[in-house]
């Protein structure tokens, strides 16, 4: 009988070792599921993580991307209407050019026709004066001529008496000064 309960101590004992030995393998079993579970779960977190991070680099390149093109967009504008002003600029400096070069020629065409104009109303005026001068000469000639014969013929008609005499000079009469009353 002892043997009996030895053998049942024994059997319990084994039973008991086969349970606490599947225990232990069930607890290993668990423990390393957690732990699969567990490194599964880190590697969605950082797969998560390398995709949200790819995600916000895919963005930022999107929006770098966006600001450049719109960034070549404005300068395009801002090129084209500056092209346009230049333009712009260059077809008035032309029609400008239109407008003044024939105003530019009336005007110079009006000038040298009031120079002529003028010249010739210059040279008038000049002959008129020559003629004047002339004939202011010419007339004091005459009168110079007319006061010569005059007196000419005043002097002969007073020599000219029966006699041949020439004419005494007549002495003025001098005014004596008296030298101590002037000082």
């Amino acid at each position: 009988m002892r043997n009996l309960i030895e053998q049942r101590q024994e059997k319990q004992r084994n039973l008991m070792e086969s349970k606490l030995q599947r225990a232990e393998e069930k607890r290993k079993k668990q423990l390393q599921m957690i732990i699969r579970k567990a490194h599964d779960e880190e590697e969605k977190v950082n797969e998560i993580a390398f995709i949200n991070s790819l995600e916000a680099q895919n963005k930022r390149h999107d929006l770098i991307s966006k600001e450049k093109d719109h960034e070549a967009r404005l300068h395009d504008i801002q090129e084209e209407r500056q092209r346009k002003l230049d333009e712009k600029a260059a077809k008035e400096a032309a029609a400008e050019t239109r407008i003044s070069q024939p105003k530019a020629r009336d005007r110079e065409q009006r000038i040298s026709a009031l120079n002529a104009q003028q010249q010739i109303s210059i040279e008038e005026l000049q002959k008129k004066i020559q003629l004047k001068q002339e004939e202011s000469a010419r007339r004091h000639e005459v009168n110079m001529e007319q006061i010569r014969q005059r007196a000419f013929e005043l002097s002969i008609r007073r020599c000219s008496s029966n006699n041949d005499d020439a004419p005494q000079p007549v002495p003025y009469e001098r005014r004596k000064y008296v030298a101590c009353a002037m000082f």
